[in-house]
Order: structure tokens, then C-alpha cells, then sequence
């Protein structure tokens, strides 16, 4: 059986010698105000090829009317506009094996994540091998990480991460 291990702080970790998932923040050059999340066809999600995201359940109803009809868009801060960014607690949720047995080498996913703490809605943005029929079973995983959120001046802000997840073989 192989092992696995997850590493936020890009370091190489593997357990038996034999498989690790190195998880590294990939962020934007230039922080933005990102478009309202509930939106269906946000410039994000248009611009990345077959990409799929999930909006978590408990945060539809918060996300729905957010815009123009509902009030303004909610401001996700980018981390260069924070003092700590949004972390997993312990790692991020995700089925190691499922990636292992369907070839998966690396994805890089965008994850939405409340002032609570919770994981809004998450994008797969990338994967390598592209298996688009899996986007939507690792988008439901990541957005069921628990996390801590993001904090700006000692107060608790919604934040976007970038999350890129290598599989490496020892």
C-alpha cells in the first residue's frame, strides 16, 4: 500500500519512500476584487478550460443575491492583502488514492474561503492528465476541508487561495 503525506510549506514529504502530495499556494501577481462567487458565468471560471467548481450548501443562500440585485459582491481578500492567510486544519481534504488510481500527477485548484473559516466554493482550475470527469469529485473534497480563515488587521476576512497539488514519486 503506498502512503501519502500532505506538506503546506513546500517541502517533500513522503511516507514509505514510495508516494507524496507536495501542496504549494500558487498566488496572483496583482490582488484583484474578485466577481460575485454565486455567479454562473464568472470571467474566472470562463477562462480556464473545462474547468468545474462546487459551491458548498451551507454558503448558497449567502452567495445567491450577492451582485448587482443583491446588494454589493463579497470582497475576497487576496493573501498579499492579509496579515495570515486562510490554512487548512490539519490538511487539505482529499482522496489520495483517487488520484493514484486515475494517473493524476499535479492540479492547481482556486478555493473561495468565508470569514468563518469554511470553503465557499472551490474551482479546479488545472489537472495533468486533464480528467475533467474528475473535477467535480476533488472540487466536493477540497471545499470539505476545515480551515481557519484569513485574518487582516486582527479581523477575520474572506479570502481566495490558490492551491496547487503535486502527486511525486519517490
Amino acid at each position: 500500500m503506498l502512503g501519502y503525506s500532505f506538506d503546506s510549506n513546500g517541502a517533500d514529504h513522503s511516507v514509505d519512500g514510495h508516494q507524496a502530495l507536495l501542496v504549494r499556494y500558487v498566488e496572483p501577481s496583482s490582488p484583484a476584487i474578485l466577481p460575485d462567487p454565486g455567479a454562473e458565468d464568472s470571467a474566472r471560471s470562463s477562462a480556464a478550460t473545462s474547468s468545474s467548481s462546487v459551491t458548498t450548501s451551507d454558503d448558497k443562500a449567502s452567495l445567491q443575491g450577492a451582485g448587482a440585485e443583491g446588494g454589493p459582491a463579497r470582497r475576497y481578500f487576496d493573501v498579499s492583502e492579509v496579515d495570515q492567510p486562510a490554512m487548512p486544519t490539519p490538511d487539505w481534504a482529499l482522496d489520495a488514492d483517487m488520484l493514484v488510481r486515475n494517473g493524476v500527477r499535479s492540479l492547481r485548484v482556486e478555493v473561495l474561503v468565508s470569514d468563518k473559516g469554511r470553503a465557499e466554493k472551490c474551482t479546479v482550475q488545472a489537472m495533468e492528465p486533464p480528467r475533467p470527469v474528475l473535477h467535480q469529485a476533488i472540487a466536493r473534497q477540497v471545499c470539505a476541508t476545515r480551515l481557519t480563515p484569513a485574518m487582516r488587521q486582527g479581523v477575520a476576512v474572506a479570502s481566495v487561495r490558490h492551491v496547487e497539488i503535486l502527486l511525486t514519486q519517490e
